[in-house]
C-alpha cells in the first residue's frame, strides 16, 4: 500500500483516486507546478503501460481538475486542461489495446479477475471530463478563447460523448464575452433543438 501526497491509497490493481498534486500550490513556483503536474500524468500512464496498478477513472478526473485549479498559471490553465483530457484519451485507448490482446490471448493474463479489472477501468472521458476544460478557456478571455472552447464541444460528439447543458452554456458564454451574440444565438438555438427531440440533457434555463 502506498500513500499520495493528500492521503490517497493505492491498494492491490486499483487506485483509488488520484494522487494529489498541486497541494503546495500557494507556496510553489509556475514552473515546479508544471513539473508536478506533467510528472502526475506522467505516472498514471506508467501505472497503465504496467499493468501492475490500474488507475480508474477519479484519478484521471482528478488530473483534470488540478490542471483546472492552477490558478498561479492562468495564462497556461486552458492548454493544461486540454492537455490533461488528451492524456487521459492516449490512456483509455492503451486500456483498450490491453484489454484487447487479453482477450484473444487469455494466457497473457493470470487470472479472469485480472481481464476484468482491465475491461472495469477502459473507460470513455465523459461529459464531466469536458465540462472542466470548456470553463478554462470561458475564464481566460483569450481571442482563440470561443473557437477552441467550440472546438472541445465538437471533439466530444466526435468521441460520441453527449454534451450537456453546462457544455452548451460554457460555449454560449465565451461566444457571448468575447462580442459575439450571433455565435451564441445559433449555440442556444441548437441547444434548443436537441432538446425539443427529447434530449433533456441539453434543457436550457433562464440564465442560459
Amino acid at each position: 500500500q502506498e500513500k499520495g501526497t493528500q492521503g490517497t491509497s493505492v491498494r492491490g490493481s486499483r487506485v483509488e483516486a488520484g494522487a494529489g498534486v498541486g497541494a503546495g500550490e500557494d507556496q510553489a513556483n509556475n514552473q515546479q507546478l508544471l513539473t508536478e503536474f506533467t510528472e502526475m500524468c506522467n505516472r498514471l500512464e506508467r501505472y497503465v503501460a504496467s499493468k501492475i496498478v490500474r488507475p480508474n477513472e477519479a484519478c484521471f478526473y482528478t488530473v483534470l481538475q488540478t490542471a483546472a485549479r492552477l490558478t498561479s498559471c492562468d495564462s497556461q490553465r486552458p492548454e493544461l486542461c486540454e492537455y490533461a483530457l488528451q492524456r487521459t484519451r492516449q490512456c483509455h485507448d492503451i486500456i483498450v489495446a490491453q484489454s484487447s490482446v487479453d482477450e484473444h490471448h487469455p494466457s497473457a493474463s493470470s487470472n479472469t479477475a485480472d481481464q476484468t479489472a482491465v475491461s472495469s477501468t477502459s473507460f470513455q472521458p465523459n461529459t464531466h471530463f469536458h465540462n472542466l476544460v470548456i470553463p478554462a478557456w470561458s475564464q481566460s478571455a483569450r481571442p482563440e478563447a470561443p473557437a477552441r472552447a467550440r472546438a472541445v464541444m465538437e471533439q466530444m460528439l466526435e468521441a460520441r460523448v453527449r454534451p450537456d447543458a453546462l457544455t452548451y452554456q460554457g460555449v454560449i458564454y465565451t461566444w457571448a464575452a468575447a462580442g459575439k451574440p450571433h455565435e451564441a444565438q445559433g449555440l442556444l438555438r441548437r441547444m434548443y433543438s436537441e432538446y425539443l427531440e427529447g434530449d433533456e440533457k441539453v434543457r436550457p434555463e433562464l440564465h442560459t
